[in-house]
């Protein structure tokens, strides 16, 4: 069944059907009533690019993920695509990974879609070359970037206060009595610095000091950290906590230590960052910092949802900043 059997068995033209289906409100009550009774019959169903054609929409929002595998990334992603279908789009999710040729590839994909709005998520997509691709392929289509800023005029920020959470962590095992925390990170990402950052003025408004064996990096591809721990036991005999960037890195290194006879919290205390599922189920339950990924996705959604539909800016809106919150359990 096509739309000119339809028109033809409703008695009017091709562009009446037209547009009953794309600018219903322009056809008279009773014509309009016929046609959709004659669709409805018929089970037609109009073909979505051409209806995006006359509409200029094809309702469909891209999404742009490093690693989807990993929890605060799922859980932004799942968050946006529930709330975009119930608004009547269709999302694309893209998984990049760490290739910088994927994700401009991925951006130049997405234009070709005509998606009408786009996430990244994280401050992974911080990048010059990234940055070119949008300004090259899409430079108008409404951005929201979690985590990262980047100076175009069509990418809109929303911002985990990172800083002041690893703030939280250490002002937490100060009160608990802790006198030599150290930091392990695994990256310099955007964010990761604003963690590191947070964490010097930390001790500093501790009146702690940052010494050369203070902080350690152990590289993004060892997500558990393990691969600093012997160095920190060989070099360092007196420190008495351990703050990590990441929950995954704290849930492998409490195990690592409580294989080594090292006991959680009573010898040394271990927070995570992120308030995953795996930390709260974890032997002892980690102490941790929820970053507020499902506000963050919530946020991100509902701004760019109501940038496509007003085709409006909102930059003077931005960045937003999300507020993170201590989760105290028994590891610290």
């Amino acid at each position: 069944m096509t739309i000119m059997d339809i028109a033809a068995e409703a008695g009017v033209s091709i562009a009446t059907v037209s547009r009953v289906l794309n600018q219903p409100e322009k056809v008279k009550p009773k014509t309009r009533e016929r046609v959709q009774a004659i669709l409805k019959k018929h089970h037609y169903r109009p073909n979505a690019i051409a209806q995006g054609l006359v509409r200029n929409t094809l309702h469909t929002v891209g999404i742009l993920s490093v690693d989807i595998r990993r929890e605060h990334f799922s859980t932004s992603a799942y968050t946006l695509e529930s709330l975009f279908f119930d608004w009547g789009y269709t999302t694309i999710l893209c998984n990049t990974g760490n290739d910088l040729r994927k994700k401009i590839e991925y951006l130049r994909i997405l234009a070709e879609r005509k998606v009408d709005g786009l996430v990244l998520l994280g401050s992974i997509f911080c990048h010059p070359d990234i940055e070119q691709a949008i300004a090259r392929y899409m430079p108008h289509t409404p951005i929201i970037l979690t985590n990262g800023q980047m100076p175009l005029p069509n990418i809109y920020s929303i911002l985990g206060d990172n800083a002041r959470g690893m703030e939280q962590l250490v002002e937490h095992i100060v009160h608990k009595g802790c006198k030599k925390p150290l930091l392990i990170h695994q990256d310099l990402s955007l964010n990761a610095q604003r963690k590191l950052a947070g964490f010097r003025l930390g001790m500093q408004l501790c009146n702690l000091p940052v010494e050369e064996h203070t902080i350690w990096s152990c590289g993004r591809e060892d997500e558990t950290g393990i691969s600093v721990i012997d160095p920190i036991l060989q070099t360092v005999s007196d420190f008495d906590a351990l703050i990590c960037a990441d929950d995954l890195m704290a849930i492998g290194i409490i195990r690592y230590l409580k294989d080594r006879g090292i006991s959680v919290p009573k010898d040394i205390r271990v927070t995570g960052y992120g308030n995953s599922r795996q930390g709260s189920l974890s032997i002892p339950s980690l102490t941790t910092i929820d970053s507020k990924e499902v506000e963050m996705a919530e946020t991100a959604a509902n701004m760019l949802h109501q940038m496509i539909e007003k085709k409006e800016s909102l930059q003077e809106h931005f960045p937003v900043f999300v507020k993170p919150e201590l989760i105290i359990r028994e590891s610290a």
